[in-house]
């Protein structure tokens, strides 16, 4: 599920913008990378991932990265863990069904 359009265009420099997860930022990597990017640097939009801390870009430290290559990548690893963790824990719950 990606971001609701309406909820895109009423964001503003300096909003925060919680979501459960950070898959729900797109339906895939580059959708999420590339949502990611438009809403920290060109919308100056704050996220917090609820389900990983890490990424809160609020804090200090990450706001002075936030635009430098190291935390991006450091975000690209750790989105691509987790959706590696959500393809891994549907593959089992579909195994357990057959």
């Amino acid at each position: 599920m990606q971001i609701d359009k309406k909820l895109l265009r009423r964001l503003r420099r300096g909003d925060t913008l919680f979501v459960q997860s950070i898959d729900r930022l797109g339906r895939n990597y580059r959708e999420i990378i590339e949502q990611w990017q438009y809403l920290t640097s060109e919308k100056g939009v704050d996220i917090v991932a609820l389900d990983m801390p890490l990424l809160d870009t609020r804090r200090r430290d990450t706001k002075k990265a936030r635009d430098n290559k190291i935390y991006l990548k450091k975000m690209e690893d750790c989105v691509q863990m987790h959706l590696t963790c959500i393809f891994s824990e549907s593959i089992i719950a579909f195994a357990k069904k057959i």
